[in-house]
């Protein structure tokens, strides 16, 4: 007799591998590329050693002052082989136009790529502006979590730990802005207590459940609802409205 799909055991498995997410990323990079070798296509995609037809990502992480940003932002393009982006601001004011025409036109200019925005956006006027282009959308945006106290540790003077207390509240008061921008793909992650290799790993497991990008419209593909401290949303910070199939962050060793 046959085993069904609804059998536990078979549904454990699916589950706990993801072979459910894993098969619709693989559907959606059929629908992108519309291979004339489809089966061919589908060998190399599941091929470790292909990284000819691997999704597009767009990957913005946030967070406050030595929280490790730029160190993961340059972690991530290597591993996700994107470009980087940063912002130079040069002393300019945060939302100054010429930083935010600089970025989006950087952006626009990989449009087809992956890429990996470092130091943007850092305030409410600098977040909306990446709504005005389906170039500058992100497919999923990650903000690292620290609390002040472990931020004023790191400095190694009182001059510094002013200038970090000016930018931890800079940070947030434009926090909420992110999340309204940006609802469809926020993730977030404590990095209280945890090393870099642990934000890494945390990192790569949102990202690998993250959205996609259509090649041929641009079109951003979110999916499944938003983890925010640790949690799944009950309602589901994406356009597909998806189950959230993902696990846990905590869970990610």
């Amino acid at each position: 007799m046959a085993t069904k799909i609804t059998d536990d055991a078979i549904v454990e498995y699916l589950e706990e591998r993801q072979i459910y997410v894993k098969l619709q990323q693989a559907m959606e990079a059929l629908a992108i590329h519309k291979p004339d070798n489809p089966c061919g296509f589908l060998k190399n995609y599941f091929d470790p050693a292909k990284t000819s037809c691997k999704a597009t990502h767009r990957v913005i992480i946030l967070g406050p002052p030595c929280s490790g940003k730029s160190t993961i932002c340059t972690l991530l393009s290597k591993k996700l082989g994107g470009r980087l982006i940063c912002a130079e601001r040069n002393n300019q004011t945060l939302g100054s136009t010429e930083v935010i025409e600089s970025v989006r036109t950087q952006l626009q200019q990989c449009s087809n790529d992956s890429w990996v925005l470092d130091d943007f956006p850092s305030s409410e006027l600098e977040a909306f502006s990446l709504r005005i282009s389906p170039d500058c959308l992100p497919t999923v945006v990650i903000d690292l979590q620290l609390p002040l106290d472990t931020v004023l540790s790191r400095s190694t003077s009182e001059a510094e730990r002013d200038q970090l207390k000016k930018r931890y509240d800079v940070y947030k008061i434009n926090r909420p802005a992110y999340f309204k921008v940006f609802e469809y793909c926020i993730r977030v992650i404590d990095c209280t207590d945890l090393n870099m290799q642990d934000i890494e790993a945390r990192v790569m497991a949102i990202i690998t459940g993250a959205g996609t990008v259509k090649n041929s419209s641009n079109e951003v593909l979110p999916r499944g609802p938003a983890i925010l401290d640790e949690k799944a949303e009950k309602i589901a910070y994406t356009m597909s409205r998806a189950p959230n199939t993902r696990p846990t962050i905590e869970s990610v060793n």
